[in-house]
């Protein structure tokens, strides 16, 4: 059976629920980088229907940054899966790659699980992408370059790759230092007419925090999404907004977070 096919739910996805639950909900502020609650619950909510669904294909990100959101992916990787990594890994001179890597080993994460690709994802085809990810990703979380042509090109690598029952995460839609994100975003949108938005994660406190997430997937997979979400984590949404062809769910964390049960 392809990787990426939904299969029954493997023997081993409690154990590797509570290990990403552990660590999205306390260990992650260990971690240097920007996810806010919010956004880490929607996460948590994401691979618990795909651990459960057995919904399989690898995982990717690009923008690494330290590996906030990075290492809370890998803890969710099964046996057969990798997690691919997209980043110049450079902050004012300062290369920051050996600072991933020893968080990430910090959590006990093995090297062989770990592809790192150094290098704008911008000069990245099609093909020399798929070669990258070696199969189909089942999560794809896009926060690399802020520029429009970027954002957009960024987003048509993560679709091309995307697995049956697979998502993308966008961040910084509406934020509003970004303001190429939303263009970048809505460019995608009006061209992919098979992928949905399924949620908008506002921000929480202060910009510097981090801005809005988008939650897109397949128009076949957004009703297991969305009844995810509602069951999983009902307060957090405050109202479902049209746009266009796409019924959102508007999510907030201003009150607290309503952490999914993943154990």
């Amino acid at each position: 059976m392809n990787m990426s096919e939904a299969a029954s739910p493997p023997s081993d996805v409690q154990p590797l629920l509570t290990r990403v639950a552990t660590y999205f909900t306390e260990e992650k502020k260990q971690v240097r980088g920007f996810l806010t609650d919010g956004a880490a619950g929607v996460i948590m909510a994401v691979l618990k229907l795909q651990s459960e669904q057995g919904i399989r294909g690898n995982i990717a990100e690009i923008g690494t940054y330290h590996g906030k959101t990075f290492i809370g992916l890998a803890l969710a990787l099964r046996a057969e899966e990798h997690l691919l990594g997209v980043d110049l890994f450079e902050e004012r001179g300062t290369d920051f790659e050996p600072n991933l890597r020893a968080n990430y080993r910090a959590f006990g994460i093995s090297d062989h699980k770990i592809r790192l690709h150094r290098g704008p994802s911008t000069g990245l085809s099609i093909p020399q992408w798929q070669a990258l990810m070696q199969g189909p990703a089942r999560f794809v979380h896009v926060d690399g370059d802020h520029t429009r042509k970027a954002v957009y090109h960024d987003l048509t690598l993560a679709a091309s790759s995307l697995a049956p029952g697979g998502v993308i995460l966008v961040d910084d839609v509406l934020h509003p230092w970004f303001p190429d994100v939303t263009l970048g975003f809505t460019d995608f949108l009006s061209h992919e007419q098979d992928l949905s938005v399924i949620a908008l994660i506002d921000r929480q406190g202060p910009l510097i925090n981090g801005g809005p997430k988008m939650l897109l997937s397949r128009r076949a997979d957004l009703g297991r999404y969305r009844q995810i979400l509602i069951e999983q984590m009902r307060p957090n949404i405050v109202r479902e907004a049209m746009s266009d062809r796409h019924r959102i769910l508007v999510m907030s964390s201003d009150q607290g977070v309503s952490w999914p049960k993943l154990v």
